[in-house]
């Protein structure tokens, strides 16, 4: 079932000068396989793109997900991201 989901950054942490880990909080009853995936749209001046990212963390971690981000320079989801604040 595909669903939408506004969401709240929980934790941001560098895990590598290349690799940032993202935990955000999603519903309690947020269910998914491991392998699954989320897409998330991402605000531009030219509208919305979308991206997909891997969920990282365990589907017994309920309330929340963990997304590993690799940044790429000059990527426009990747220059979003180094923005995002916790409590966004």
């Amino acid at each position: 079932m595909i669903a939408t989901i506004n969401s709240k950054v929980l934790e941001k942490k560098d895990l590598t000068a290349s690799v940032t880990s993202m935990w955000l909080e999603v519903p309690q009853s947020f269910d998914f396989e491991p392998g699954q995936y989320v897409i998330i749209s991402i605000p531009t001046v030219a509208g919305k793109i979308k991206r997909s990212y891997s969920l990282a963390s365990s589907p017994a971690q309920k309330g929340r997900v963990e997304l590993c981000i690799k940044r790429i320079e000059g990527g426009i989801a990747s220059g979003y991201f180094k923005n995002v604040k916790e409590g966004m």
